[in-house]
């Protein structure tokens, strides 16, 4: 066969057919063509294995090889494959596109370089494939109308990125678990771009994204080209649409909504950084940062280990206690879904079983009133924090006693959870948990909400 590049007259799939690979075409469908091999060290690129203007044309290929042992430098690319096949490329930068629609078993290994592997749909891409991709910046791409859970995908190697394109009116929740961290290259970071073009509105149901089954010491680095779940309205939505896992998580607000948002991101446990988006359309432009345990950020009385939240724009974007849960219900001890706040003032917290005598729920200091440093808000021991806190904390000796404390420093906004631990007086640096930062923004008491 003539396998030039330049022929200007037969692709290799014309080519194909001229021999007569088709086993349809063939008078023995045994003598088709199962497997091809390329040693050439030129580039080699072809579409529709399985298809071409409405005629089978590589239906027998079950593999092709890009030079043997995947060990041939090539920048090699294949479109299509409607049957069950394997394609073993060598070093470079290879493509494979699997046609919308195929549901089939597919294998693809690739040796070094940047390979990319794409799906048309979230249905092609099954358990039951293989994919095993070198070391290299390697990506999988994926167009989807519903939802994808990665959590059975265990024949997956070598895969740094995960680009994921959703739309349509269906939930789209893309689910990734420890085992689709493991795979990466560097075995404890994945990184995934999320695009969500959807027209579910108000979604109750599923966010875009979860990693809620991620361990500590893996971590997902998760970029939000768009979000569109509740595209028309600031909708408050019974589950998070970007939720991170145990681990030390990166979420990056790319892009919001010019009209309106809404967007909830839950870091989870571990020292997370979440990065937002600049609003641009006034009170109607809302990101939230959701915390649904006391576990959400440091451990008891230290100070790292806590989230980082840039980019917050106090009276816009909200800090949200996500209802039902663990920290909701230390901190609403009357149960009423809202957070009674104290400013600068005595506050005697209480508990949910015991709420008797308790004022407030919250309480509020002011940078202008207790004059603490930004650096003041993440010592070690927390000593001057402790020292305003106890002149205005009771708890009447209540074990479990407790609430939310938030602290302005000179730029920056310190949350905290204090629950009592012995019910000794006075507030001790065990009793409280960092649960995040929010740098170059001055949080007040309106920022925060029960939802």
């Amino acid at each position: 066969m003539n396998f030039a590049v330049s022929n200007p007259v037969a692709d290799l799939d014309e080519q194909f057919n001229l021999f007569g690979e088709d086993p349809a075409t063939l008078a023995n469908p045994a003598n088709g063509l199962e497997v091809v091999t390329f040693n050439t060290n030129n580039n080699v690129s072809f579409r529709d294995i399985g298809v071409n203007a409405g005629a089978t044309t590589l239906d027998g290929v079950t593999t092709v090889n890009f030079g043997a042992g995947n060990t041939r430098a090539g920048n090699d690319s294949v479109t299509g494959n409607t049957r069950a096949a394997t394609f073993n490329f060598g070093n470079g930068n290879n493509a494979y596109t699997e046609v919308a629609g195929s549901n089939v078993t597919t294998t693809v290994r690739a040796g070094t370089g940047t390979d990319s592997v794409t799906y048309a749909s979230q249905a092609d891409w099954t358990a039951a494939d293989t994919i095993a991709l070198g070391t290299g910046d390697d990506t999988v791409n994926v167009t989807s109308t519903g939802a994808l859970n990665t959590s059975t995908f265990n024949l997956v190697s070598g895969v740094d990125n995960i680009v994921y394109n959703a739309s349509g009116a269906a939930s789209i929740t893309l689910t990734i678990d420890d085992n689709m961290v493991d795979q990466a290259d560097n075995g404890s970071l994945l990184n995934v771009r999320v695009n969500d073009a959807g027209t579910l509105t108000n979604n109750a149901a599923a966010g875009a994204f979860t990693a809620a089954g991620v361990v500590s010491g893996n971590a997902v680095n998760v970029t939000i080209v768009g979000n569109a779940v509740i595209a028309g309205a600031v909708a408050v939505n019974a589950v998070a649409d970007f939720i991170g896992g145990a681990g030390n998580d990166l979420f990056t607000m790319n892009a919001i909504n010019v009209a309106a948002d809404g967007t909830i991101i839950r870091g989870n446990a571990g020292a997370d950084v979440i990065t937002l988006r600049a609003d641009v359309a006034g009170a109607t432009d809302r990101q939230v940062i959701e915390f649904a345990t006391a576990n959400d950020g440091a451990a008891q009385g230290a100070n790292t280990g806590f989230d980082l939240v840039t980019g917050f724009q106090t009276t816009v974007d909200m800090v949200q206690l996500a209802v039902g849960e663990g920290l909701e219900g230390s901190v609403d001890s009357s149960a009423n879904n809202a957070i009674t706040w104290i400013t600068d003032a005595a506050i005697v917290f209480g508990t949910v079983a015991w709420p008797v005598g308790s004022t407030g729920e919250a309480l509020l200091l002011t940078q202008v009133a207790q004059s603490l440093t930004d650096a003041d808000l993440t010592e070690a021991g927390f000593v001057n924090l402790l020292s305003k806190v106890n002149v205005l904390v009771n708890t009447n000796g209540a074990v479990n006693a407790g609430g939310l404390i938030v602290a302005q420093g000179q730029t920056d906004t310190a949350v905290y959870f204090y629950g009592e631990q012995n019910g000794v007086a006075g507030v001790q640096a065990a009793d409280i948990k960092l649960l995040g930062v929010f740098d170059s923004a001055t949080l007040v008491a309106g920022d925060f909400q029960i939802a």
